[in-house]
């Protein structure tokens, strides 16, 4: 990839993990707190997919397996 896109991405992981944390510090469920953000719950849990294989791939997320 080049630069530009690297950091496009780099971007775009840090905001899905705002999203997924304050969502999960909400009290509500994922699908109340999606309707009140105007957010899609199908992009939510794509962008949780996402973060979560790529903190696998890095080594920050222990497989079920290893724990």
């Amino acid at each position: 990839m080049d630069k530009v896109t690297d950091v496009k991405s780099e971007f775009r992981l840090r905001q899905w993990t705002q999203i997924i944390q304050t969502c999960q510090a909400s009290s509500m469920t994922v699908a109340a707190w999606c309707n009140r953000n105007n957010i899609n719950i199908k992009s939510y849990y794509y962008w949780l997919r996402r973060i979560r294989s790529l903190a696998r791939e890095s080594g920050l997320l222990a497989t079920r397996g290893n724990e």
